[in-house]
């Protein structure tokens, strides 16, 4: 039962080696031995975000590091993560990084590229 952190442990460890496939609440919970509901209230106590927000963070932290440390393009880095498109990664990435650390990590990447993060490299 995922009612303690021990008990979510595996969850959290599979989310983060995952990070790049979807994961339903119906499918967590089920592994987790818990109705959709519990597994979210236990969840979002325990880890202080819903799993959708755990996952998404998790996806934006890889996407962050990898525009930083890479010369992939967004798109691939956004396909890598497990965005469906370009569009649907940007329209969840800049609110993101507007309010939390990943703004800095964007900043760090026009630093590292001042040809912008579309711009092609010399």
């Amino acid at each position: 039962m995922a009612q303690t952190l021990a008990g979510l442990l595996p969850t959290l460890a599979m989310l983060a080696a995952r990070r790049d496939e979807r994961h339903s609440l119906a499918e967590l919970a089920r592994d987790a031995g818990t109705s959709a509901s519990t597994f979210q209230r236990a969840f979002t106590r325990i880890v202080g975000e819903s799993p959708k927000q755990y996952t998404r963070r998790l996806q934006l932290e890889s996407a962050a590091l990898a525009l930083v440390s890479t010369t992939r393009s967004v798109l691939d880095v956004a396909f890598d993560v497990g965005f469906e498109s370009h569009e649907g990664f940007t329209r969840v990435f800049y609110p993101e990084a507007s309010a939390t650390v990943v703004f800095v990590i964007m900043a760090l990447v026009l630093l590292v590229r001042p040809s912008g993060l579309f711009g092609k490299e010399k």
